[in-house]
């Protein structure tokens, strides 16, 4: 029930994803390890140890993507964590450089599923 609330809750669609992350904390020069789960233009689910303690404002990097945005805590859960994007915004009031990164995303997630298929009919 509380996933629905959230879902409802949202601007923008997420698609499931199963990325490296890492946090990068300004006040702590610290790091933290996380996994990109669900993926938005606005926003972002991470599965992370302990979402409690992470700061208001951090910078989210997705490794093998080079992207690197700031953002902040939406929603915390035990392991999970639901972010949203700030910075710079479009008129639509998303990021611009976050909805590039998940256009880009989807491209490349579109040329792997073709490759695949390619290779399954080849065997």
């Amino acid at each position: 029930m509380q996933d629905i609330a959230r879902a409802e809750r949202r601007a923008e669609y997420r698609r499931r994803a199963l990325m490296a992350g890492t946090l990068r904390f300004k006040t702590r020069s610290g790091t933290l390890s996380c996994v990109v789960r669900d993926l938005s233009v606005t926003g972002a689910k991470l599965v992370i140890s302990s979402p409690m303690w992470i700061p208001e404002q951090f910078e989210l990097e997705i490794q093998h993507q080079d992207m690197r945005i700031d953002a902040r805590p939406v929603w915390r859960g035990a392991t999970e964590m639901g972010i949203a994007f700030i910075g710079k915004r479009n008129e639509q009031g998303r990021s611009a450089r976050a909805e590039e990164k998940v256009i880009s995303l989807e491209a490349e997630r579109e040329r792997l599923q073709r490759r695949v298929r390619q290779l399954s009919e080849e065997f």
